[in-house]
């Protein structure tokens, strides 16, 4: 996942942000989310903290209000057990800085949990929803 901050019109990016200037390519959409409009600079890459080759790591993603936190979903841990709990991941901004505060694992038995995400706009209330319970 792609975490991108606008850049304000008075203020440009740093030198070596903008090297990297983010603009929509097919390379940077590949398993990553791009929240982008404008003229906006990479702030960070996030990835999962167990990758896995399947991962549904940002599927699903909220924002506070105040843009410093975000919460990652993945559904499924892996697709070679397409009934494994999925995660959810949250994020705190400190500055410029991502770093994860909490990860929320789904009951053993769910399947596709994080499969929505809903947050509150002051980030005090988190809704996670999943399909129910796998079969037995």
């Amino acid at each position: 996942m792609i975490v991108v901050r606008p850049r304000k019109s008075s203020q440009g990016p740093s030198e070596s942000n903008r090297r990297r200037a983010v603009r929509p390519r097919p390379e940077l959409l590949e398993d990553r989310v791009v929240m982008a409009t404008g003229p906006y600079y990479l702030q960070a890459t996030l990835t999962p903290s167990t990758p896995t080759p399947a991962t549904t790591f940002g599927t699903n993603v909220a924002l506070s209000r105040a843009g410093d936190l975000l919460v990652v979903g993945a559904r499924d841990s892996t697709a070679a057990e397409p009934t494994s709990s999925g995660t959810v991941t949250t994020y705190q901004r400190d500055g410029t800085w991502w770093s994860p505060s909490s990860i929320l694992a789904g009951p053993a038995s769910s399947t596709m949990f994080a499969n929505g995400l809903a947050l509150s706009a002051d980030g005090g209330t988190l809704a996670v929803a999943w399909r129910g319970d796998a079969p037995s």
